[in-house]
């Protein structure tokens, strides 16, 4: 029984070494290919890294020029509104002009009337002048 069990024991031991080899030759294939993936998902996270980078960029400069955009739109809004008060300055300043400009029309229109009754006073006048002088030669 004993050389039976020493060929049995040789052929397990064989049978071992087989599947040690086997297992070396796993293991270093698993370690192959975690190795490169690694190295892969490396390259990536390298790439996501530099992409992340040139979006935050990009953003910052998006909320520079929206933060431009407001203060130009504030701006505006500040220009809109003084030239409204302009304008409602004009128009205030226009109406009154206008009811001062018809006050004086009425005022020369009346002056127009009191000049053509002096006139026509004038000439009755002059008469009565050249009367009072003709009256005078007489009583002389």
């Amino acid at each position: 029984e004993s050389p039976n069990n020493f060929s049995n024991l040789a052929v397990e031991n064989a049978a071992k070494n087989t599947h040690h080899a086997t297992m070396s030759e796993r293991l270093e294939y698993l370690e192959r290919t975690l190795g490169g993936s690694a190295d892969k998902h490396a390259a990536e996270l390298e790439t996501l890294k530099a992409v992340t980078s040139k979006h935050e960029a990009a953003h910052s400069k998006h909320s520079r020029d929206i933060e431009a955009v407001k203060t130009a739109t504030v701006q505006h809004t500040t220009l809109s509104e003084r030239l409204n008060t302009v304008e409602r300055a004009l128009a205030e300043s226009t109406d009154r002009h206008e009811g001062d400009l018809k006050t004086a029309q009425s005022k020369l229109d009346q002056l127009h009337g009191r000049v053509a009754i002096c006139e026509t006073s004038t000439s009755s006048v002059a008469d009565l002048k050249r009367a009072h002088t003709g009256l005078a030669a007489e009583k002389t």
